[in-house]
This record gives C-alpha cells, sequence and structure tokens, in this order.
C-alpha cells in the first residue's frame, strides 16, 4: 500500500487513497516473480500495516516462495 498516516519530513509519499491491489492480483504476481526466480520479497510503500489483509499476503509469500 501507499497509505500512510504518518507525516515524515524525509518522505516523498503523500498519503494516498486505498487502491491496494487485490489479493488474487498479488498471487499472481507473486508466482509470477517465483517463476522468475525471486528468492525474497520485501513490504515496502506507505506503512504495510494498514492493509487489513497483510497477514494473507505475507502468507501467500510463503506458499508462492
Amino acid at each position: 500500500t501507499d497509505r500512510c498516516g504518518y507525516r515524515c519530513p524525509r518522505c516523498s509519499n503523500v498519503s494516498a487513497p486505498a487502491n491496494d491491489p487485490p489479493l488474487e492480483s498479488i498471487r499472481r504476481t507473486l508466482s509470477a516473480l517465483k517463476a522468475a526466480g525471486v528468492a525474497s520479497v520485501a513490504f515496502t510503500g506507505g506503512e504495510p500495516l494498514l492493509r487489513e489483509d497483510l497477514a494473507d499476503v505475507v502468507a501467500l509469500c510463503g506458499e508462492a516462495l
């Protein structure tokens, strides 16, 4: 997610609206990354903890990678 509730002076990310990719899109992306040989992923953006389904996203990483 690009959403973030903080206003850190060093950050250029403005609080974005919630248009996070759906879980199925993330599943497809992770599968493609695995097929390409990616061994790890990192969560960045705004504040990943604002995703209500973050636990599901993390679980998908274990399935895909």
